[in-house]
């Protein structure tokens, strides 16, 4: 089951991901798939990376590592790989079970940083280029944004450079990130 799809711009092709763990390339004016890797858990998103045209980025649910980046010109490793780890939390059967984001969930890109809602109320910022933390504060500087929402925020959407609008699940908010 496909569960997102994205344009590829400047070329006439479409990325999938779904529920089999695996992203495809194709070629609309060839109508054939061109490329395809398989990831460690099914895929909830696909994007295309907007500082590059050749780089994707697709989210898993998983516990950790949810973000994975590829070239969709060379080979089906992963260029860049990185998340935060999500507690584990107790099912109804009283078991601990790992924690998940699910397909509702929503990210967003502004030059090289990339977006993404926490477990809780907040959002957070990785700069593409360096992956290893994530980035903290308004000014971009800070590694977690926690706090800010009234509610669970469940997608992040830039405005222009300088804005951050979330969508929370009964709410709606905009955080102004630079200057």
């Amino acid at each position: 089951m496909i569960t997102s799809i994205s344009t590829i711009e400047h070329q006439d092709w479409v990325v999938s991901g779904g529920k089999d763990k695996r992203v495809f390339a194709y070629d609309l004016d060839r109508m054939a798939s061109t490329w395809q890797a398989l990831l460690h858990s099914p895929v909830m998103t696909v994007s295309q990376v907007p500082f590059d045209p050749h780089l994707i980025l697709a989210r898993v649910a998983a516990p950790s590592n949810q973000f994975t980046v590829f070239d969709i010109r060379s080979s089906t490793k992963a260029v860049l790989s990185f998340g935060y780890d999500l507690a584990p939390h107790t099912s109804s059967t009283g078991a601990l079970s790992p924690t998940t984001m699910g397909r509702y969930y929503r990210g967003d890109h502004c030059d090289k940083v990339y977006a993404f809602p926490d477990y809780e109320n907040g959002v957070k910022l990785w700069d593409l280029r360096n992956v290893r933390t994530t980035l903290s504060n308004r000014d971009l500087k800070k590694q977690h944004l926690n706090g800010l929402a009234r509610s669970k925020v469940v997608q992040t959407m830039f405005r222009g450079r300088g804005e951050l609008d979330l969508l929370e699940m009964a709410h709606f908010s905009r955080l102004s990130i630079r200057g």
